[in-house]
């Protein structure tokens, strides 16, 4: 059996993990399953290698002018379509035909429609299934009545494949896919080690990066002033901001904060936070969900990230502070009377997500697979 997976490992990382995830699992369901995963943006020319690179750039640092680029392919999906299909067709059909997969699973919006047309135009009757990314404001590149079968992550987003047309019975709703360090027990997965602090308040995970140094800069300077919890920072792959904290912040390094860069241990941090701080990202949120960790949102990309605040204040799984001004209000709330707010956000955590939807989304193309 041979499975071809469809994403992009260029626009942010959350694409990348839902395709870990779920591929990791369908290995360990069924090991004699050939999985290749292809970065549909990769393979194309140079306008399709170019628009995956941009991505963060533009998302990052012209943020008006991503949510302009995402309303347009939102109401004219159609034509994004077709740029995509004359920009990797002859690249994608390449790896199709190399790997012959009895199934595709596209974890792209941009995969899903242009997919299935390069498909027809060469006349291969592979079935296609797309795991939908988003959790609310789900863009209409993700629709294509011509799909096997949609994968949603929420009602929301179930919910929006059928005001676009898609039959219900096409639509599963199955939860978000996550990897599996964040769905094993704490036993399986030790706590980390090396968080040394002097202070005896509740920790808050900061988890920046790319995403703007300054805006973090300012959120340590505000906590660390208001003196409400001990702070862990994670900055990813942003050297400049690490070095920033580090130089600005030394006395109070090992006592009221901690600092790390790139890890592939993020879920020993959270496990060890009594909350994070981040960016309403769908992975993120959804991984500390599933850790029964509550999350203050401080922001979200515009487009597909604009309603996950919305989200998360409806499920009861979070709090957003817009104004940052504000967190350390919002801290002392959370944590007032030994954290009876915390406690009462975690208990609708561990409501609302299921830990085994990656292994019934793995299941469920197993079983696709088989029936071709």
């Amino acid at each position: 059996m041979n499975i071809l997976f469809i994403t992009s490992n260029s626009t942010g990382q959350g694409h990348k993990s839902i395709t870990e995830a779920v591929s990791a699992q369908i290995k360990r369901l069924s090991p004699d399953v050939n999985i290749s995963i292809l970065d549909g943006f990769a393979v194309g020319n140079i306008f399709s290698k170019a628009s995956g690179r941009v991505y963060n750039t533009i998302a990052v640092y012209f943020p008006f002018l991503w949510e302009l680029i995402y309303r347009f392919s939102d109401r004219h999906y159609r034509f994004i379509n077709k740029i995509t299909v004359w920009g990797t067709e002859s690249g994608i059909m390449g790896v199709i035909k190399s790997s012959k997969p009895d199934i595709i699973i596209s974890v792209h919006a941009a995969f899903v429609g242009s997919i299935m047309t390069i498909l027809e135009n060469h006349n291969c009757h592979i079935p296609l299934i797309s795991i939908v990314a988003d959790l609310d404001n789900v863009t209409a590149l993700w629709f294509d009545k011509r799909a096997k079968a949609v994968i949603c992550p929420t009602r929301e987003a179930k919910r929006k494949m059928i005001i676009a047309g898609m039959p219900p019975e096409r639509l599963y709703l199955y939860g978000f896919p996550l990897r599996e360090q964040f769905t094993a027990s704490c036993g399986e997965f030790s706590v980390i080690e090396g968080l040394n602090y002097e202070s005896d308040k509740p920790l808050a995970l900061l988890i920046s990066g790319s995403q703007g140094s300054r805006r973090s800069s300012k959120i340590v300077k505000l906590l660390l002033r208001a003196d409400c919890c001990k702070l862990c920072v994670v900055t990813g792959s942003n050297k400049i901001l690490r070095k920033e904290l580090e130089i600005r912040y030394a006395a109070d390094l090992g006592k009221r904060l901690n600092i790390i860069g790139f890890t592939k241990e993020l879920d020993k941090y959270m496990r060890a936070a009594d909350f994070l701080i981040a960016r309403a990202s769908p992975n993120v949120m959804m991984e500390a969900v599933c850790l029964g960790k509550p999350v203050i949102a401080t922001d979200a990309f515009p487009g597909q990230e604009k309603k996950n605040p919305e989200f998360m204040r409806n499920h009861h799984l979070g709090v957003y502070c817009k104004k940052i001004e504000l967190l350390p209000n919002v801290v002392r709330t959370l944590t007032a009377d030994n954290g009876a707010r915390l406690k009462e956000i975690s208990r609708n955590q561990q409501t609302f997500y299921r830990p085994d939807c990656t292994k019934r989304i793995a299941m469920f193309a197993i079983q696709c697979a088989n029936k071709v």
